[in-house]
């Protein structure tokens, strides 16, 4: 029973034998074995050499005795055998067990020892049982006091009731009083936390996890870091456990503004890196403007409180299908328009086949076509939730925003408002439906919603009614800010001079050098670093940097491509071949066209494996 109970996970003693080791030991002469356990118990002895222990940390709860494991007093776990008449022989044990104990430290190659007097062996299997022994009498003296009473290793919970704030107060300073005497007589202090919050748990547990990631980056630093989908195995692996542990107690937390931003500094770490993003702001252009935020989890409607209503798709509002969709009450068109980089919305109300009323609204310039139908539905929305009518139909030739809006679950700000109003609107007992028509199929309102948007965008010169950018904006606006700021060190950058000959902007080498595949050759010519005897010359590959073509010119790659007499004819056929004569500065257009660009790489390959032929490089045959 014993042996089946060890555990392989368990880290090994101070001797380095696993738990295995010891299993696999013993299995193989249990007669032995068994007959030197049963002199130490005849002996009560118990060998030196297994009494060499290492420190311990410990956790502490509601009602504690600091540092309990380690402080326990020898002398009560010993009253507490003769108070339960343990067996002379285990009595015997257990003193030899405890005596002579040497707690060894080892770090960075040396070692320090010292012997102990106090303290129960946290790991081994006696010390929660020797703990147990001390913990006991305390258990036993409250509930002879009446006091409820319940107990996890160091950690003691007391509960009181009175029938009133001052009886309360009595019963509970005279337990109390008791557990600090109980303490005194065993040389344990107690102490009761004020205050209890778990500020603290979640603190300690993002720490530990951010120590636990760091480690493991450090460590991957020689080896190029680590990729995003190990970031990713290591959150959901070792980060996401740590943090997450008992969270169904300290769920309640989080809605503390410090709690959260512990756990989403964490998270925000982690996926900075899974995500190869940068710390980096929205400057200027979106200072003064707010995020189009999703709608935190936890502010979603239950599904059990989330109304049920669906989407009808009409594809023309003939006499027809007026009969048979059975259209009563008013009807509201709505339409989102962006024109000449501005945005509007508008919503029109028609009753009897005439418009009874409209609104139009001001949206940013950056806000999309989506926001602006997705911001009429919700006005229209609002204006029914607002108005008295027991049915209105809503009509959109926006399918997606229609959808976005009846989806199951929707985590879009401005859907999930509507979606709101609608469940007021059901609520009091009246009804919304929506419908999805086609786009400027001679529609009577929807043409008139989107002459209102259209104006709204052109016309309208009041302050937005909505300026939240979209999350597309933002990353827009990262973009170029990235891009200005990687043009302008690429630019000042002393390095590369051969390659800003044929990409002078950075975003177009993104463009143009995803649309071929690079060769050997081809990055030879890009970089200028390959079979040209300037280069080999550079690092004492050659003798002479200076071309065969003449003892005055150096032979590098702008050289054999512009002026070289070595390459004349290919280089005539190339500008036969493309029109446009192959000089630095026209290098760029040569590569932007791709008739242009095939013709102009096909050269530059020739003209490269010739200089490696010539100049006895190894890439000659490539």
């Amino acid at each position: 029973m014993v042996l089946k109970a060890f555990n392989p996970k368990k880290g090994p003693g101070i001797d380095g034998y696993t738990s295995d080791i010891c299993q696999a030991a013993i299995l193989r002469d249990l007669g032995l074995f068994l007959a030197m356990a049963n002199k130490y118990f005849q002996l009560g002895y118990f060998p030196r050499a297994w009494k060499v222990a290492a420190i311990k940390d410990y956790c502490d709860g509601v009602i504690g005795h600091r540092g309990a494991f380690d402080n326990a007093w020898w002398p009560a776990i010993r009253n507490q055998l003769l108070v339960h008449k343990c067996p002379v022989n285990l009595y015997g044990m257990v003193m030899g067990y405890l005596r002579d104990r040497e707690v060894v430290v080892r770090y960075a190659g040396g070692e320090s020892r010292r012997m102990t007097s106090k303290g129960c062996i946290q790991g081994s299997i006696a010390g929660p049982t020797f703990w147990n022994l001390v913990l006991d009498s305390l258990l036993r003296e409250l509930g002879d006091l009446g006091v409820y009473v319940q107990a996890f290793a160091d950690d003691v919970v007391l509960m009181f009731s009175g029938q009133s704030a001052s009886a309360l107060e009595a019963e509970t300073n005279r337990a109390l009083a008791h557990v600090r005497d109980w303490g005194d007589r065993n040389k344990l202090r107690s102490y009761n936390r004020q205050g209890l919050t778990f500020t603290p748990h979640v603190a300690k547990a993002c720490k530990r996890a951010a120590n636990i990631y760091k480690g493991i980056a450090r460590a991957a630093k020689a080896t190029w870091g680590l990729s995003p989908e190990i970031v990713r195995t290591i959150y959901a692996a070792a980060i996401e456990p740590i943090v997450m542990y008992a969270s169904c107690a300290w769920a309640p937390a989080t809605k503390k503004l410090g709690v959260r931003k512990m756990l989403d500094a964490l998270q925000r770490s982690v996926a900075l890196k899974a995500c190869r993003a940068y710390r980096t702001e929205l400057g200027d252009v979106c200072a003064d403007r707010e995020l189009e935020r999703p709608v935190d989890f936890c502010d979603l409607l239950h599904p059990a409180h989330t109304p049920e209503f669906g989407l009808e798709i009409v594809e023309d509002l003939d006499p027809l299908t007026m009969d048979r969709l059975a259209f009563v009450g008013p009807h509201i068109y709505t339409d989102g328009n962006k024109i000449e980089g501005k945005v509007g919305a508008a919503l029109t109300e028609w009753r009897d086949e005439m418009e009874s009323g409209n609104s139009a609204f001001r949206l940013e310039s950056f806000c999309t076509v989506f926001q602006a139908e997705m911001f009429a539905l919700h006005r229209s929305i609002k204006r029914v939730k607002e108005g008295k009518d027991r049915l209105v139909n809503i009509f959109s030739d926006s399918k997606s925003s229609l959808q976005m809006l009846t989806a199951p679950k929707t985590y879009n700000p401005l859907a999930h408002a509507a979606r709101q109003d609608i469940r007021d609107i059901v609520a009091e007992g009246r009804e919304v439906r929506l419908f999805w028509v086609r786009a400027h199929a001679r529609t009577a309102g929807n043409e008139r919603a989107d002459e209102l948007a259209r104006n709204a965008a052109l016309k309208r010169k009041t302050a937005a009614d909505y300026d939240r950018f979209p999350l597309s904006y933002a990353k827009k606006v990262i973009r170029a800010a990235i891009l200005d700021e990687w043009q302008q060190r690429y630019t000042e950058g002393n390095t590369g001079e051969i390659t800003k000959c044929f990409f002078p902007r950075v975003e177009g080498a993104y463009r143009v050098l995803s649309r071929f595949t690079i060769t050997p050759l081809i990055a030879q010519t890009l970089t200028g670093h390959g079979g040209f005897a300037q280069y080999l010359n550079r690092f004492k590959l050659k003798d002479s940097p200076y071309c065969a073509c003449a003892p005055d010119k150096v032979q590098d790659v702008l050289h054999v491509l512009e002026e070289c007499p070595i390459f004349g004819r290919e280089r005539a056929e190339t500008e036969a071949g493309t029109g446009v004569v192959v000089a630095r500065h026209g290098f760029p257009a040569l590569l932007d066209d791709q008739t242009n660009r095939k013709i102009f790489l096909k050269f530059c390959e020739r003209v490269t494996r010739q200089c490696n032929a010539m100049n006895g490089s190894h890439t000659a045959n490539e």
